[in-house]
């Protein structure tokens, strides 16, 4: 086995099936009181429900939503949004089930085609998602979200050219659209172009400083760059922003490592290993930092647990 650390720089594009804008407090506040003064209504339940999802709270979001269902069981709108919910919790045969619903009440209604697109990318059936994007967009032409979408799927294929006409259309329809700036950022970067790219993800970040992804990418550009206190920056905001995001903690520790900081380096791998237990380039990572620290067992447990998650690394 080659004593050599592995570099893995990955530049993560982003999906945002759902596309809301931010919603204030007050206006949260505002279908709260609704929702509480009209129990007996379906609408405020879902526009509550709505709220929760805004604010990553799936729980009652999907409370609020089973109960609008209940009051009124061919609310397609609320069919849509329990999908996103079940999207956001990797329930994607539940996802699916509630968008097909949707459907089968408004087989017009392009949020539920876009989302099902979504769900059918993250199942890896390409085509059914091709089919969504489109009806979403032969629907409502004028839909950011699925135009970034669409270009997600493009890129996935390895086709750019097309991948870039549909970030810039979403683009050219909302400019404030920060998912389709880090798209374009990751274009850029896969052509080495990482002045242009890291101008898109700062950009990405300025419209939605909660924005991990994005600083991940800004990190990796910087670590490609040779620009490492800068890269290590980027890394630990995206960390501050989602602690368990193994491929930033994985690739701080390559960077903590080539500069031969290897407690710092061994820390951030367990991290990582710890946040994916089945992250086989940071268990090999890790194997190899502990043998560079001397301690001979923990080298040998994760290279050989490295291996067994990837028999190409315990080569």
């Amino acid at each position: 086995m080659k004593n050599i650390v592995l570099i893995l720089f990955i530049i993560t594009i982003s999906m945002n099936a759902y596309g809301r804008n931010l919603v204030w407090r007050d206006d949260f506040s505002l279908w709260l009181d609704v929702a509480r003064k009209s129990g007996n209504k379906a609408r405020p339940r879902n526009n509550l429900g709505e709220r929760y999802i805004d604010m990553k709270r799936y729980a009652e979001a999907e409370q609020e939503l089973l109960s609008a269902l209940r009051l009124k069981p061919d609310y397609a709108d609320a069919c849509t949004n329990i999908g996103v919910v079940y999207k956001e919790q990797d329930r994607l045969d539940e996802a699916v089930g509630a968008l097909k619903r949707a459907l089968s009440y408004n087989p017009e209604l392009a949020e539920a085609h876009n989302n099902l697109g979504s769900v059918y990318s993250r199942k890896g059936l390409y085509n059914q998602a091709f089919a969504e994007y489109r009806e979403a967009l032969r629907l409502k032409p004028a839909y950011p979200m699925a135009h970034n979408n669409l270009g997600n799927l493009y890129m996935n294929q390895g086709n750019a050219e097309e991948a870039m006409k549909e970030y810039r259309e979403a683009l050219m329809l909302n400019p404030g659209l920060a998912e389709a700036h880090n798209n374009v950022g990751s274009l850029y970067s896969a052509e080495r172009l990482y002045h242009q790219a890291l101008i898109e993800y700062r950009e990405a970040v300025r419209l939605k400083p909660d924005y991990a992804v994005a600083y991940y990418n800004m990190g990796t550009v910087y670590g490609l760059q040779r620009a490492y206190e800068e890269s290590i920056r980027a890394y630990q905001e995206a960390l501050r922003l989602n602690p368990a995001f193994a491929e930033a903690h994985n690739n701080m520790g390559n960077i903590y490592a080539a500069r031969g900081r290897y407690p710092e380096a061994a820390r951030e791998f367990e991290e990582a290993v710890k946040s994916n237990p089945n992250f086989a380039i940071a268990c090999y990572n890790l194997g190899i930092v502990y043998r560079k620290m001397g301690e001979k067992v923990r080298a040998r447990q994760y290279l050989e647990m490295a291996g067994k998650l990837d028999p190409k690394l315990g080569r």
